[in-house]
């Protein structure tokens, strides 16, 4: 059923049935599905979206290193929250 773990975005996109469909049932041009697959990282945006299309076909949930998150930077001393700061 849920198969390996996608590698690459166009690998995960081909699984759901290839870019234009992808675009169609996501609600973005053709163009602009093709853009982010091709650059080989997914909007951060779409990572529901994908989970669930990913579930309507069988399919295990993408990786979160196909999608462009960003990371959290190591705590520098200036900025390194204590126990009771407010926020």
């Amino acid at each position: 059923m849920f198969g390996a773990m996608c590698r690459t975005p166009r690998e995960f996109i081909d699984r759901l049935g290839g870019y234009r469909k992808v675009a169609a049932r996501v609600g973005v041009s053709d163009k602009t599905m093709h853009s982010h697959v091709t650059a080989e990282k997914l909007p951060p945006r779409w990572y529901m979206a994908f989970c669930a299309l990913a579930h309507e076909r069988g399919l295990a949930s993408p990786d979160k290193g196909l999608f462009a998150f960003v990371e959290l930077p190591p705590p520098s001393a200036d900025c390194t929250l204590q126990m009771g700061d407010a926020a």
